[in-house]
């Protein structure tokens, strides 16, 4: 490939042919363009969730710590956790049997009661997910890349700071480059090559 070139966006002087997206631009690109937008794609879809306790024995532990006390404390951990447990739903009866010394280590009942509970409190850490692109929907990313291409048999080297429509951002996140290429501007049907040099993308 020739030596760079800095230049906006390309006037064709030929013909120009419709545009093209999805596996076609995938096409045109390097290996290593290619490993790097979808490196960014993935981060850009990477959410961070918080993991919540959601058992019997890990909400009672965490209220007994965090109120002390005893069972027949006024303010303590079990007057507390009376109190929630029925914000949650659990009958007044059903909470204090649960709560019952021989039962209090049991678990597999009011389940969702408990789990309800768990997520009121601190998450217990957080975990990370790469989102279908789905979850997404309606999402505007801004996308900065600086990338190299041979367009009509002229090299060119452009940096990229564009707003993403959604429609635009879909394409991305589905692998399709092609529509940072169309916020951009950029006509691809005379693209014969593209290289990725670095990109970033926030959501």
């Amino acid at each position: 490939m020739p030596a760079p070139v800095r230049s906006g966006l390309v006037s064709l002087s030929n013909k120009r042919m419709p545009d093209v997206g999805g596996e076609q631009i995938t096409r045109l690109m390097d290996p290593v363009s290619r490993e790097v937008v979808a490196l960014r794609i993935e981060e850009a879809r990477t959410i961070t969730e918080p993991i919540y306790i959601g058992s019997k024995v890990e909400v009672i532990a965490h209220y007994q710590e965090q109120y002390g006390g005893t069972a027949r404390s006024k303010d303590g951990w079990h007057a507390h956790l009376m109190k929630d447990l029925q914000a949650n739903g659990m009958s007044y009866a059903a909470a204090k049997k649960t709560l019952q010394p021989s039962r209090i280590n049991q678990s597999g009942v009011h389940q969702e009661q408990w789990a309800k509970i768990g997520k009121t409190l601190p998450p217990k850490g957080y975990e990370d997910r790469v989102g279908a692109p789905g979850e997404f929907s309606g999402a505007s990313a801004h996308v900065t890349a600086s990338i190299s291409f041979i367009i009509s048999e002229s090299y060119r080297d452009v940096e990229i700071d564009e707003q993403l429509n959604p429609e635009q951002t879909a394409r991305l996140l589905n692998g399709d480059f092609g529509g940072v290429l169309s916020a951009y501007g950029l006509p691809t049907g005379n693209m014969s090559e593209l290289q990725i040099h670095d990109m970033n993308i926030d959501l």
